[in-house]
């Protein structure tokens, strides 16, 4: 036990400091048994279960990973997060440790709708090679009927209105020429990425949807077509090119006017939320300290294994509007 014990801190240790050479040091005197069950063993005091294979996984250090690899049965094992360490080098957005993991048949179905989570994920880093790999070895970029009968996660359903509300032209091409999305879906809003694309007045965008066929008097689910969307939100260029291609609106507004936010936007919300939190946490520490002890007042309302994990990278996925995302720090 105490020989264990010492071996996972020291490969903790290596993992901490990126020294490859000094991990393979560790294990090099170990049995294969006792490597794999090492693999699978969580880090201590880690609030989030990480197993040692996971933590590698974060590193976005191939040398880590390599070598551990050897010995590893059990991909698929998921960490306080529900990731597996797939999922894992996905949110770190390594390249080379998702390679590595696919090419050693990590499955790309971890999350349960067919890859999809993990192209929206890598969509936080704009990356369009790590959504090309995932694409490359069968990721779905659009659910099946099953799927939004069956699935929870909804929001991975609407990658291309994601591209489009970021603003990443090259990823929007990508999920339309590669990935054949569908592009005149309405989200859980009612919206369409052509009528993102022309709220934010984002014109190279929203000539790419109508050059790849893209319906260009398709309507809400108010009936607002994106013409009538581009002059309430005072998109000038917009407005021209839609009439420009024959875009056609309604006299009148239906429903309630649309807020779009900027990627920027929504960032410094999130910063502000976080520094909210800090705050919270901080007011909550100090009453403490005075002896007073707000939780035994407080009512437990939700189950900790119901709430969405956190994303390490920043970006945690919440549908507030169908689109506009929040996002969350918490790091491994």
């Amino acid at each position: 036990m105490g020989f264990g014990l010492s071996k996972l801190q020291l490969m903790v240790k290596a993992i901490e400091n990126q020294d490859a050479s000094e991990l393979r040091t560790v294990i090099k005197d170990l049995s294969s048994i006792e490597i794999r069950n090492l693999c699978k063993s969580y880090v201590p005091s880690d609030e989030y279960l990480c197993t040692i294979l996971h933590y590698v996984a974060w590193q976005d250090n191939p040398d880590l990973l390599a070598p551990l690899l050897d010995y590893v049965d059990e991909l698929e094992m998921r960490d306080g997060h529900g990731w597996t360490p797939l999922m894992t080098a996905v949110n770190r957005g390594s390249k080379q440790n998702v390679r590595m993991l696919l090419a050693r048949g990590a499955q790309i179905d971890c999350d349960w709708v067919g890859g999809m989570s993990l192209v929206a994920d890598a969509m936080n880093f704009g990356d369009v090679e790590l959504i090309t790999i995932l694409m490359d070895h069968g990721a779905r970029v659009a659910p099946t009927p099953d799927m939004l009968d069956d699935s929870q996660n909804e929001n991975a359903f609407y990658l291309l209105h994601y591209a489009v509300d970021d603003g990443y032209y090259d990823i929007a091409k990508l999920l339309i020429e590669k990935g054949k999305i569908p592009m005149n879906t309405l989200d859980q809003s009612g919206w369409s990425p052509m009528h993102l694309a022309a709220g934010h007045n984002n014109i190279d965008i929203l000539t790419l949807l109508i050059e790849k066929g893209a319906d260009i008097n398709v309507k809400d689910s108010d009936g607002n077509t994106p013409l009538a969307w581009a002059r309430e939100l005072d998109a000038t260029e917009a407005v021209n090119e839609l009439q420009a291609r024959g875009g056609i609106a309604d006299k009148i507004w239906h429903g309630e006017k649309p807020e779009l936010k900027t990627l920027e936007e929504r960032e410094q919300e999130a910063i502000a939320e976080d520094n909210d939190d800090q705050d919270a946490e901080e007011k909550k520490l100090e009453a403490k300290i005075n002896g007073i002890e707000h939780d035994r007042f407080e009512i437990e309302v939700e189950d900790a294994k119901l709430k969405p994990p956190k994303y390490p990278n920043g970006k945690d996925f919440k549908m507030a509007d169908g689109l506009q995302r929040q996002r969350s720090d918490e790091t491994y």
